[in-house]
């Protein structure tokens, strides 16, 4: 089991990749470059679930993750 806390952070300037960025259906992926990444978390009804990989994210419908992400696996 993974537990995943989420904690707000301030406002802070454009990240370089790699890089956290979520998505306007509220999926959080990890890009290791522009349109190349890794969900992280995703969103009940959308098309990407946690693991998933794609070559092809339409950069346009991401910002970056401004906020704190804790990943730590639970027995």
């Amino acid at each position: 089991m993974v537990t995943v806390e989420v904690k707000n952070l301030e406002e802070v300037k454009q990240l370089e990749f790699p890089k956290l960025m979520k998505g306007i259906t509220g999926v959080v992926v990890w890009f290791s470059v522009p349109g190349e990444g890794t969900v992280i978390i995703g969103t009940k009804g959308a098309c990407y679930t946690a693991g998933d990989y794609e070559c092809d994210f339409v950069m346009s419908n991401f910002k970056d993750f401004n906020e704190e992400l804790t990943l730590k696996n639970k027995q």
